[in-house]
Parts: structure tokens; sequence; C-alpha cells
């Protein structure tokens, strides 16, 4: 944690920093907005202070929601059901947490969509399994525009103040020179496979192109783990459209499934030098999911993204639809790419960008198609 409340302004440079704390005494936000002149806002959570069991209980609704899906389908048994309870929770963390914080920050009017402020969450306890960034209210009889967070701004995470302390520190990188890394692996010994991947490369290779930029892809057998590394290593951003695991054993080796039966752990990431890393896109399934036993140390992919120098990731809380994943990569990559020199630290806007167009794509809710992407870091 930084030891001074200058070291927190320096976090608060590109929006709103919100940290969220849940205990059994008291539930609070504290916020350091964006040019606060140091003046942090304590805003008392009182929706959660009536219920203090509440955000254990959401979040093990929300995993028990969750691991009813899979990646291959975007219809599944009793969908409409787990819609009901997303929307439910949704609107929980909206009244408990994310209304009282805009309220605080006298959020009052809706801002042009391209004048949306960031605001980075910094979330404690069980809080950091919940979607913070999906949070609102969806049902029909209800619904308008200014109840849900998104409607006023664009979410991003971290793991911890440090953390994105850290990432505005990093000086920032030229992106003349900017080098791509695309793996693609649809066909991970053991796993069902995901073809959607390659469409998800395809598309990345046609914007690299038109602007010129060199992409490095690893199909398949290329892509082991050593090669991997070695690109890594060369270049400033990198997408995995694969597989992942979360280990809830041992979480360092939650891992990305590569050539074969190979995998490229949290561990392997962390230790790995990177002195060109910027930005990291990591298309598979649960990259932004926490273990459950150490909930205040952000054990997972993205996480550990930050941690080997990226500073910022594009990851998943929880499965994604094999279906939807080209998509949201060609979206994100489109708003990245129109821009000269690409600009990483977009990212949680083209998002945001992308997140919008891919609600647009299906009638009624669809929270299990969109709600799962998240942007962590700057």
């Amino acid at each position: 944690m930084p030891k001074t409340i200058s070291e927190l302004s320096s976090a608060a440079q590109g929006g709103p920093v919100v940290i969220v704390n849940v205990a059994d005494t008291q539930c609070d936000a504290l916020v350091l907005p964006h040019g606060s002149d140091n003046k942090v806002i304590h805003i008392p959570l009182q929706h959660l202070n009536q219920d203090p069991n509440a955000p254990v209980s959401l979040s093990t609704s929300l995993r028990e929601l969750v691991g009813r899906n899979i990646r291959l389908l975007a219809k599944k048994e009793g969908q409409k059901t787990s819609e009901n309870e997303l929307k439910d929770i949704l609107s929980t963390l909206w009244a408990g947490i994310v209304k009282p914080v805009l309220d605080g920050l006298a959020f009052d009017s809706l801002p042009e969509a391209a004048n949306k402020p960031c605001i980075w969450w910094c979330l404690t306890g069980p809080l950091v399994f919940l979607p913070i960034h999906a949070a609102g209210i969806y049902s029909r009889k209800d619904r308008t525009i200014g109840s849900k967070v998104s409607d006023y701004v664009i979410s991003s995470y971290t793991p911890s103040l440090t953390a994105l302390i850290e990432g505005y520190r990093r000086d920032p990188l030229v992106h003349k020179d900017l080098q791509v890394l695309a793996v693609a692996q649809p066909a991970a010994l053991g796993q069902m496979q995901i073809p959607g991947t390659r469409t998800e490369i395809s598309h990345i290779q046609t914007l690299a192109q038109a602007r010129e930029i060199p992409l490095i892809t690893l199909y398949e057998n290329m892509a082991t783990v050593s090669r991997v590394q070695d690109e890594m290593q060369k270049s400033q951003w990198a997408h995995f459209a694969c597989h992942g695991v979360q280990d809830v054993t041992t979480p360092t080796a939650s891992a990305l499934l590569l050539a074969g039966d190979s995998r490229l752990t949290l561990s392997d990431i962390i230790q790995l030098p990177l002195p060109h890393a910027d930005f990291a896109f990591l298309s598979a399934c649960q990259t932004a999911t926490g273990d459950e036993k150490l909930q205040e140390e952000s054990v997972h992919l993205a996480a550990g993204m930050l941690l080997a120098g990226y500073r910022g990731v594009i990851a998943t809380m929880w499965t994604i639809t094999d279906q939807d994943a080209p998509q949201v990569a060609k979206d994100v990559y489109e708003y990245l790419l129109q821009m000269s020199p690409p600009d990483p630290t977009k990212a949680a806007a083209a998002l945001h960008f992308a997140i919008q167009k891919l609600q647009e794509r299906y009638p009624e809710k669809a929270f299990l198609h969109w709600v799962p992407y998240v942007h962590i870091g700057i």
C-alpha cells in the first residue's frame, strides 16, 4: 500500500480511484477524485452496512451461477434463470456500492459518450469476485438511461494502488516501432476446440496489415511455451486467443494453454523479463478470476501480466463464448489502431466501446456474454 497521500494522488491522474472496503463492522469507500488536491472522500455504504454478509452471499451466488457456463455455447440450458440471477446481483451492486460512489463524486449528469471519465475500482475481500463494472438496473420496467455505471464512466480495475502507481511511473513507450504478438490455440490437448480463435487472429492480422504494424502470429503447434516467451520479450503488445485455467489449489499454476499439453503459467509470466511490455489482451476464460482463499492478493493471470511489466490488460472474469471473442477483439483493436500512434492507455475505452456493440448483438440482456470482460491497469 502507498504510504502517503501524495503517492495516492499520482494514481488518480487519469480519473477517480475508488477503494471499496468490506468488514463485519463497517463497509465504506475511499475515493480519490481526479484533480482533488489530495483530498480523499469517505463514503459510507449504508446498504451493505445493513447486511454485512451481502458481499459474501453475492460472491457465492455468482460463482455458482457462472460455474454452469462454458465457452463454446452461447445458449445453454437454464440460461434465462441465470440471466435473472445475474440481473439481481448487478442491481444490488448498483444500489449498495456504485450509486453511492457516483453520488459522492457528484456524477449527477450524463456525460457525452466521447467524454466519459475513467474510474478505477480497487476492491477488497469477496468483492474482488464481483462485476462492479456492470452494476446497474436492467429490468424492462425500471431500466432508464442513468441507471447503470456504464452510463457515467468507463470502468477499469487495479489489484492494488501500488500497481496503478507503478503503471503511471513507467515511461510510456514510443509506438512508432510497435510489434504485436498474437497467439491462437484452438485445440489444446484435452480441451474442447475453440475454432473462433482462428477468426479472432485473422481480424487482428487484417487490422495490423492495414496499419503496416508488424504482427507475429503463433498458431497451434507453433505456440510452444519457449517460442511464446521469446516473442513476448520482443513485442509491446500480446494477444492470447486460447483456453485459460484457474488453479484453485496453487494459484500461481493458473495458466494459458498452448501447444499440445503445455502451459504458460502465472509463475512463468511473473518471472519473465519483458523490457518492451505495454498491453496484453487475454482472450481466454478465467484470466481475471481470483482465488477464494487469497482474496486480498488478486492472484490471477491478468494481475501476473501487470507484475511482469504490462501496464494494461484486458481479461475475463469467467468463461466467454467462442462466438463473441472474435468480435470483441476486432472492435477493441479497431478502436486502438485508429489512433496515430496507437495508444494502449485507451484500452479501457476500447473495451467499453466493444462491449456496447456486443450488447447490441443480443436481444434482452444477455449478461453472460458481455459481463465477463474487464480491463485492469492503465
